[in-house]
């Protein structure tokens, strides 16, 4: 069986890249370049599809400030009824959400058979963050202290995992207050500065793809848990 991916961005597609060796699906991972288009890939990719072989699809999403879970899960309905009745289909999605994750909302449909996940990133490294990212997620696993000398070491960076840890957390984003710069808003902020520290000179989805080459199959699947019941549930 083929799971569909529709990811905000190119991290969400290193993330699945990393976790489909945990299933015996296949992926096929669209980057939608945005939360705003994600209905219309949606509507694109699987709107031949329906009808006339099963659909498994997953939409990964990003809680900026000011959405909530509501209203993500409202958009997405929204489209899909649109696409439905276009391609004259009597369905109406009501989704369930998954009693292991409250971030991951499900909806199975037999006719026709169309199931699919919605994952909604609700881990915020920093309780200040102005949004909850796939991104607070790769930097969690880049914080821990084995990856981190893992990553340093393939820089050739003679330097510990805590070291690193606490300039990229504390040292180096105090320092950066303390001569009137704004605190850092994101975790792609903090990705960015610990990609510098170890000389790491990569987008944020390139050193997404490092740390998780870096880090052990159990601390991926513990820190990407909620997305790998996301495709379980599928």
């Amino acid at each position: 069986m083929e799971i569909q991916v529709f990811a905000e961005g190119k991290t969400e597609e290193k993330v699945i890249e990393k976790l489909k060796q945990f299933f015996s699906h296949t992926f096929q991972t669209f980057d939608c370049r945005g939360k705003d288009r994600i209905n219309e890939e949606i509507n694109k990719k699987l709107g031949p599809s329906i009808g006339q072989q099963p659909v498994r699809a997953l939409i990964l999403r990003d809680l900026d400030d000011g959405e909530n879970n509501q209203q993500i899960i409202q958009s997405i309905s929204d489209g899909l009824i649109q696409l439905f009745l276009e391609r004259k289909v009597n369905a109406v999605p009501q989704f369930q959400q998954l009693p292991s994750h409250k971030n991951v909302f499900i909806w199975k449909s037999t006719s026709p058979d169309f199931h699919i996940a919605v994952h909604i990133a609700d881990y915020r490294w920093n309780t200040s963050f102005t949004k909850r990212t796939i991104d607070d997620l790769v930097l969690q696993l880049a914080l821990d202290q084995g990856v981190a000398a893992h990553l340093a070491q393939k820089q050739n960076v003679s330097i510990g995992g805590q070291v690193i840890i606490q300039k990229v957390t504390q040292e180096i984003p105090m320092l950066l207050q303390q001569n009137g710069f704004p605190p850092l808003s994101e975790a792609k902020d903090y990705v960015r500065l610990y990609a510098a520290v170890i000389r790491m000179h990569t987008s944020p989805p390139v050193f997404a793809a490092n740390v998780l080459a870096s880090a052990s199959n159990h601390l991926v699947q513990q820190n990407f848990a909620s997305i790998i019941e996301a495709i379980r549930a599928l």
